[in-house]
């Protein structure tokens, strides 16, 4: 990794930093954020509580073809193996031999900054050449994740650490496959991972479809990827990748975008009424009288809001939220402020089957979201 790449890292974290606000006199910013998160999560858990006792199976037929649910069925095991270490343990997890890795281009067990470990594997049975990567695992990965500027992708951008592990891949793969598939009986090319190795497949078969030709025949299945195309190109992704979503899985929706929504919505989120309640209901558990308890919420629920909000900053983030929105309530608020432009929405590719689960029947369907 270059010493740009270490310096657009730090840069990026200066200006999570900024919009939290984080310096020496700023640490009641987190707590205050870190208390919204708790009580919020706990509202969600009541509200996915109730969904879920008022489930009914959809009497619609599953929006997915058997030969499509077949194909993810089968990939998921090829990215699951991109998680092992060696051949022989690839091949314990997905239908090949280990003689069926093909040793150029070499399989890469262990991560480098911005290219994440891989092998290409050749199914002879369907004429298929299947490069799968895996996801977040070291470091090297981690760095690859944090990059999250832009860079262009065809005729549109995306995640810089996934688009660049993407053009590291191909230069690498690309070469060594071209036997494959520039002949008169070619092979079709198969992308697949899971979570970061599912968008670095998706930029991938990308750059391998704009080729034209035999590559254009390239396909991707990714379970479980985060955000990392711009809307310009998501119609382009869903005529070759599919996207495996898994119930309220973070990773699908984490970009720098919805974390920065996050905290200006945990910013504002009231959460001391919830405290108090929180409070009384536990004392009374404890026989505690409800006059008391009720008291005690109250008192608690208002010292922690002054606790949190000791030393107010003296400038806020109005341009994104209302500053009515902040003052409606009379509670007392952290303030905002950031010098970084908002950051780009991503996407995730492709057509996106998503997983729910139904709890009241003990399974799950698999929903096409269009």
């Amino acid at each position: 990794m270059s010493t740009n790449d270490f310096s657009g890292i730090a840069a990026q974290l200066k200006e999570t930093a900024d919009r939290l606000h984080i310096n020496a006199s700023g640490s009641a910013s987190v707590r205050q954020i870190g208390m919204a998160m708790f009580y919020a999560a706990r509202e969600y858990d009541r509200e996915r509580q109730a969904k879920f006792r008022n489930f009914s199976q959809p009497s619609a037929p599953l929006a997915v073809s058997d030969v499509l649910l077949a194909e993810i069925m089968h990939y998921i095991r090829f990215a699951d193996a991109a998680y092992a270490t060696r051949a022989i343990k690839v091949a314990q997890r997905c239908p090949i031999m280990p003689s069926d890795i093909l040793s150029d281009p070499a399989p890469l067990w262990m991560s480098q900054p911005f290219v994440p470990a891989h092998f290409v594997a050749v199914e002879r049975s369907t004429r298929r050449i299947v490069i799968c990567i895996r996801g977040t695992k070291e470091l090297a990965d981690v760095l690859t994740d944090l990059s999250c500027e832009r860079r262009p992708l065809l005729h549109s951008h995306g995640h810089r650490g996934m688009i660049s592990a993407a053009e590291a891949l191909d230069e690498k793969i690309s070469p060594a496959i071209a036997q494959y598939i520039e002949c008169d009986d070619p092979y079709r090319i198969v992308i697949t991972g899971h979570s970061m190795g599912g968008s670095v497949g998706a930029a991938l078969a990308l750059q391998m479809r704009a080729r034209g030709g035999a590559w254009a025949r390239t396909r991707c299945f990714t379970y479980g990827p985060s955000p990392c195309i711009e809307s310009d190109l998501v119609s382009v992704s869903r005529e070759c990748i599919v996207s495996v979503v898994l119930g309220v899985d973070v990773v699908t929706r984490l970009s720098a975008a919805s974390l920065d929504r996050l905290l200006l919505d945990m910013n504002e989120y009231e959460w001391q009424n919830q405290a108090a309640s929180h409070f009384e209901t536990t004392l009374a558990s404890y026989n505690v009288p409800s006059a008391l308890s009720a008291w005690a919420g109250a008192t608690a629920s208002t010292w922690l809001g002054e606790w949190f909000n000791r030393s107010p900053w003296p400038t806020s983030r109005s341009s994104r939220r209302r500053s009515s929105r902040r003052q409606s309530s009379g509670v007392p608020r952290i303030l905002w402020r950031s010098s970084t432009p908002d950051p780009i929405d991503l996407f995730i590719p492709g057509r996106i089957f998503h997983i729910q689960h139904g709890c009241k029947f003990g399974g799950e369907t698999l929903v096409e979201i269009t």
